[in-house]
């Protein structure tokens, strides 16, 4: 039988930590191995933890890459999911990934989430994920889509330990550009189907996805360490994994209340478009 090590970092949220473990604890699935990480909380999340049975490694106050690193690296389980504080799972979340894994015996697999958008003190939701499966190799097509999110994920632990597991130096896109290196070694799978909640609280300037100008400067990172890859692609591909950069500039330059860069990042979208069509009117006259 499978055993999964669920993973779950904290920092000072042990209200929502309490949501999260306990629905980790309410899996269906039976062999699950919790560990949590306190990134060096100072509200009581280690007594809580101990209290409670719940097994707690305490992390430096270094982020949630180093506090992820420090689960998996303690994990005992043949597959690592993960789960962020803010999030929780569905009961039968890890059940159906399990049986995906066993069916498959794939060492990547993600599932659905529904993105809960806290704004203002109003809630809406959003079945955002997947808007398309993407399966079996997706070496390119990860460049073109950020397709899943941390808490959504389940990884053979073997293959995040030879990929080098979590980048310490990112604060954003942190799972996607583990995911960029983990399709160059291995085939994607998904249950496609919503086994996930995603809090997104727009109205916390403090939350990293509102932090424009350092997410600009990781995204040039992140282009620059997979350039070779990028590289590969063909032109419209090209255009199409430049635009996944843009979509999210939009959004974050809007949450950040950043009128110029909104209107910026638009005209570049706009151009996106433009190139594609050319590129594709290019294509059809050389075939």
């Amino acid at each position: 039988m499978i055993k999964v090590s669920a993973i779950i970092t904290t920092h000072n949220r042990l209200s929502l930590l309490k949501r999260a473990v306990d629905s980790v604890n309410n899996q269906s699935y039976d062999n699950i191995e919790l560990i949590v990480v306190d990134d060096h909380s100072s509200d009581g999340t280690v007594e809580w933890c101990i209290d409670n049975n719940v097994t707690v490694i305490q992390s430096p106050l270094r982020g949630g890459n180093v506090a992820r690193n420090i689960g998996i690296r303690h994990a005992t389980g043949n597959y690592i999911a993960f789960l962020d504080d803010d999030d929780y799972w569905y009961e039968d979340k890890i059940a159906k990934q399990v049986r995906l894994a066993e069916s498959s015996g794939c060492a990547v697999i993600y599932c659905g989430i529904r993105k809960t958008i806290k704004q203002n003190d109003e809630w809406r939701y959003e079945y955002i994920y997947p808007r398309t499966v993407n399966t079996g190799d997706v070496s390119h097509r990860v460049l073109q889509e950020i397709f899943t999110v941390t808490s959504a994920l389940m990884v053979k632990r073997e293959l995040l330990m030879s990929v080098g597991l979590f980048d310490e130096n990112l604060n954003f896109w942190q799972e996607y550009e583990l995911c960029i290196r983990l399709a160059q070694k291995s085939a994607f799978n998904a249950v496609d189907e919503i086994l996930v909640d995603y809090l997104v609280d727009s109205g916390d300037k403090n939350r990293l996805t509102n932090k424009y100008d350092n997410w600009k400067k990781t995204v040039k990172n992140i282009h620059r360490k997979h350039s070779d890859i990028y590289s590969e692609l063909p032109p419209l591909e090209r255009i199409w994994a430049d635009r996944v950069e843009i979509w999210d500039a939009i959004s974050r330059s809007e949450n950040a209340g950043l009128n110029l860069q909104r209107r910026i990042n638009r005209m570049r979208l706009k151009i996106s478009f433009l190139k594609e069509r050319l590129v594709k009117k290019l294509l059809v006259k050389s075939n």
